[in-house]
């Protein structure tokens, strides 16, 4: 992958800290990088999982989105975001998935009401074993500590049943939606919000 020239890297311009995702019983976590991009792609890329997206999956535009992240999203102002890579804390420390935290925002106005957007994606032989559930756990759990949001958000595809069954069994409970929106979206209050 290619690294922009130094000046494209708007450290100055960090409005959010991403302070160390700790690890949770079975899983350690990392940022996604430069250096274990590969790994990342090589997981995903003969997925044929239909819920996995594009960008996973084909060289170029995941090397976009990792550019994209790596440079722009952790640095902005009103959609930032974070991605960790999270593996197994065993020996070998195989890579199970990645999982996004993103939509943060320092805008506020009258009636709006800060939330985080949360993404999932595990490997296929990984899958049905609880290390998604035990992950988002852990990511929930970091947001509502570091973050000063009233809820988690997260949304699936209409028809990614077992996500949606998934998301429920952590904690989140449906939003109401229009049912011709190609997606259904959940929410996770912060303990005390209104």
């Amino acid at each position: 992958m290619k690294t922009p020239p130094r000046s494209a890297h708007p450290t100055s311009h960090l409005y959010f800290q991403f302070p160390p995702l700790m690890p949770s019983a079975r899983l350690q976590y990392e940022p996604l990088d430069e250096a274990n991009a590969q790994e990342v792609f090589q997981l995903f890329t003969d997925d044929p999982n239909p819920f996995i997206i594009e960008d996973y999956k084909q060289e170029e535009l995941w090397e976009q989105y990792v550019q994209q992240h790596l440079f722009s999203i952790r640095y902005s102002l009103k959609r930032a975001g974070y991605d960790w890579v999270y593996r197994l804390r065993q020996a070998e420390g195989a890579v199970v998935g990645m999982i996004n935290l993103y939509g943060l925002s320092r805008e506020t106005g009258e009636g709006q009401r800060n939330t985080a957007t949360i993404g999932f994606t595990t490997g296929m032989a990984f899958r049905r074993q609880g290390y998604t559930q035990e992950a988002i756990h852990q990511l929930v759990a970091y947001i509502f500590q570091h973050f000063d949001v009233a809820a988690v958000v997260a949304f699936t595809e209409r028809d990614n049943e077992p996500s949606q069954r998934l998301l429920q069994k952590v904690g989140f409970v449906p939003m109401p939606h229009d049912t011709s929106n190609r997606f259904h979206y959940f929410e996770r209050m912060r303990e005390g919000a209104p």
